[in-house]
């Protein structure tokens, strides 16, 4: 069950982020004006930002369920670090 509500969202969800940050950014700057290339970003920024929220709900029910020991795991700090990195990254595009 791991696999199918943890692993596979996060392969996806790790896909659609790589290929945002690295290709589809970049790219946006060049084909700005193009319809087709504004709705492909959004496209995947709402990819993005939709596994953002599902993560986020996971580490929220853990640290909820664990407390404050929640903290003790570096596992779990990197997990909450990358979510903020994440969601930081969507600000700074949206703005």
């Amino acid at each position: 069950m791991i696999v199918y509500k943890i692993f596979v969202p996060f392969m996806v969800y790790l896909t659609f982020t790589i290929m945002y940050m690295t290709y589809i950014f970049e790219k946006k700057a060049e084909f700005n004006d193009s319809k087709l290339w504004k709705l492909i970003d959004s496209i995947f920024l709402g990819v993005v930002l939709a596994f953002v929220l599902f993560f986020s709900v996971i580490e929220r029910r853990q640290i909820f369920r664990q407390g404050l020991s929640y903290f003790t795991s570096i596992w779990n700090l990197m997990d909450v670090c990358s979510l903020g990195l994440n969601i930081s990254f969507v600000i700074g595009d949206l703005m």
